[in-house]
This record gives C-alpha cells, sequence and structure tokens, in this order.
C-alpha cells in the first residue's frame, strides 16, 4: 500500500503556558502549518446516536489535547498521533487547550468553522462542549473521538456510559472510576488496618477529580475504616502540589497514605511527605502514573503503588480508530485500557514489578 508523506503539524493556542496554567487568552494560532494537501473523497458513513455522519474529508484530523507542550503526558500523547499519522499517512493538527475552558473553546470553534477536517480528536478540559458537540457534529459532518476524560457530565460513569451521543466513541477508562478502584482495591492489599487518607486531586471539578471522589466515596462502603483526612486540589503541577499537600499536612496530622491523580502532582506529594519528614509513615499511591517518574519514584521506595495510564496509545491508537471510521468502519462505543492491548494485565506497578515495566511517557 503506498502512503502519502506524512503531514503532521503542531498548533499552539495563542495562550502562554503560565505557572499556574490559568489566566489565558482564547485565541489560537497555528506554530507551524503543512502544506496544503488534496482533499479525499467523502467517507463512510458512521452512525453516531443523534444521527449519521459522512465526513466530507478522510485525511485530516485535528486533536484537541487537554494540557500544554510541558506536560509530559500531552507530549506523549501528540507523539502517538504522530507516529500513526505517518504510518496511516493522514494529516493530524495538534491544539493545545493549555487545562484551561477559554483556549480549548477558541480551538474548538477554530476547528468547526472551518471544512479542513472530517475528524476530531479531543481529550477535554471540562464539560463544557458536550451540548455544542453533540448538536454540532452531524451539522459539521464531522466524526469526533473522545479519549481520555468524558466529555459530559460522566465523570462517575463506566464502559459504554462514559460514551456521549454525537460522538464516534469514548477511549480511557484508567483515569476513570474503574482505574481509580482498582487502584485502591491494590492498595488495601498492602496497607493494613484503619487508614487516614488524603486525596491530592487536580482542578476542583475536573473529571479526574469527580471521578476520584465518586470511586473513594464507593470504596469506603466495605471499608468503614478507611477516612477521608482532607482533599487537596492542586494545578496539577509539582511546585503547585507540593505546597499544597505540605499544607494539608501540617493541619491534618495522622495521615497514612496518600492517593495522587498525575505524576506531577506525585511529585510534589513526595517533596511535601519527605519536607514534614513523614516519609516512612506515608504510603503514596498514583493512578495518571506509569511515566518514567514514576518509574524512579517506585524504584526509590518513595511510592508504594502506580496505576499507570496510556497516553501515547490514546494518541497512536486514537488516530488509527478515527481513520477506520473516517473509511466507513463503525468503531466500538467505549475501548478500554486507554487503547492499551497491554492494560487488562498491568494492573498497578509497585516496587517488585516496576522493573518489568515499559513507561510510555
Amino acid at each position: 500500500m503506498r502512503h502519502k508523506s506524512l503531514k503532521f503539524t503542531v498548533l499552539a493556542g495563542a495562550v502562554a503556558m503560565t505557572a499556574m496554567l490559568a489566566a489565558c487568552s482564547s485565541s489560537s494560532t497555528p506554530a507551524e502549518t503543512s502544506a496544503p494537501a488534496e482533499s479525499s473523497a467523502a467517507g463512510g458513513t458512521i452512525d453516531v446516536g443523534s444521527g449519521k455522519i459522512t465526513p466530507k474529508n478522510i485525511d485530516k484530523i485535528a486533536y484537541m489535547v487537554q494540557a500544554g507542550k510541558t506536560f509530559s503526558y500531552t507530549s506523549a500523547q501528540a507523539l502517538g498521533a504522530a507516529d500513526a499519522a505517518k504510518e496511516l499517512g493522514v494529516t493530524v493538527d495538534v491544539y493545545y487547550s493549555n487545562l484551561d475552558p477559554a483556549a480549548e473553546l477558541s480551538n474548538f470553534n477554530q476547528i468547526f468553522t472551518t471544512d479542513k477536517y472530517g475528524g476530531l480528536l479531543i481529550q477535554s478540559v471540562n464539560q463544557q462542549l458536550c451540548k455544542t458537540i453533540g448538536d454540532g457534529a452531524v451539522e459539521n459532518s464531522m466524526l469526533v473521538y473522545v479519549v481520555g476524560n468524558p466529555l459530559c457530565d460522566q465523570a462517575t460513569a463506566v464502559g459504554e456510559a462514559l460514551w456521549s451521543p454525537g460522538t464516534i466513541g469514548y477511549m480511557g477508562g484508567q483515569n476513570g472510576v474503574d482505574g481509580i478502584s482498582g487502584l485502591l482495591n491494590d492498595a488495601a492489599k498492602v496497607l493494613t488496618g484503619p487508614q487516614n487518607v488524603m486525596l491530592a486531586m487536580g482542578i476542583k471539578g475536573h473529571p479526574s477529580t469527580v471521578a476520584w471522589e465518586a470511586a473513594f466515596a464507593e470504596f469506603q462502603k466495605t471499608h468503614s475504616d478507611w477516612t477521608l483526612a482532607n482533599e487537596t486540589f492542586t494545578d496539577f503541577t509539582t511546585p503547585g502540589a507540593f505546597k499544597a499537600v505540605q499544607d494539608s499536612l501540617q493541619g491534618n496530622p495522622g495521615v497514612t497514605a496518600i492517593f495522587s491523580l498525575y505524576v506531577d502532582v506525585t511529585a510534589g506529594v513526595v517533596k511535601a511527605v519527605e519536607a514534614q519528614s513523614l516519609g516512612g509513615s506515608v504510603k503514596v499511591f498514583e493512578n495518571g502514573g506509569g511515566s518514567k517518574v514514576s518509574v524512579e519514584l517506585l524504584t526509590s521506595g518513595k511510592e508504594a503503588g502506580s496505576l499507570p495510564v496510556y497516553p501515547y496509545s490514546l494518541g497512536y491508537e486514537g488516530v488509527k480508530v478515527m481513520v477506520a471510521a473516517l473509511k466507513g468502519t463503525q468503531p466500538p462505543k467505549f475501548t478500554p485500557f486507554d487503547g492499551n492491548p497491554d492494560g487488562a494485565t498491568q494492573g498497578t506497578i509497585t516496587k517488585d514489578t516496576v522493573a518489568a515495566f515499559k513507561p510510555q511517557w
């Protein structure tokens, strides 16, 4: 099979990433622009629940990633998308939302107001685009595939309930209730007796934060001796997590375990635990892990368990699913384990198993 040459363009929101990832502008401009490519014919027809879509262009795809270039998770997604684009001979343009709803909305408007793309992959910042995509995808003849976080108010859902009408499917699971519940159950095998738990979360209301709150509340129904000492919110960065967790530890003595939702937060947690000289008494666990940093923390014994996420798989497998859909193959509504074929057998990584684990990021 003859492939077209790779056309992989990175488009960054004109939003500047600040240390706190907060106040950003809402416009997006290309950092690089690929040469125009000849548009292909319309693809096959896909049922998205709210209607059927026959995309106008089957070789141009937009990919809205949740964070910015400085996040290794996001970079791994972009790399996976690039590799799939090269293999399949399509154009994939990556838009960075920088964890900012205004930047996300600007990126989305730029994508949806042009006939350039036949497909859109999105890991959303929040639920603001739920109705817009649900109502507009059919009208705009654009296939939308959701990855990593649910598009709508589904943070506590599992399986096919994570799919949103108007989209072709959902790929994820590791950041959701299923993945978190697995981590909690694995931790319960290690932590014996009553536990006084701190949750080191991301932004309040973020889908991953909401999923953690729901999963822990459900877990407590069968583990009544696990109490929640404190829920600490962070900006997903290591410096931000260090300060927030250190303050929380000072105000909540007696914490025995801290659960983090993302490896950059975990790194801040570990520093805070060490700063308070609690390394021997507080166990640290994470989902949103499985990175090179996670491997280092596990190997050193500073972290007790890490449930990996697979950002490269989200990018690579997500683009493959989209290309197949653009050509008329109806995808499943739900693909678990972030699309990683090996995810089902991996589970939580510990110091005893980390040597055999190969991180994607």
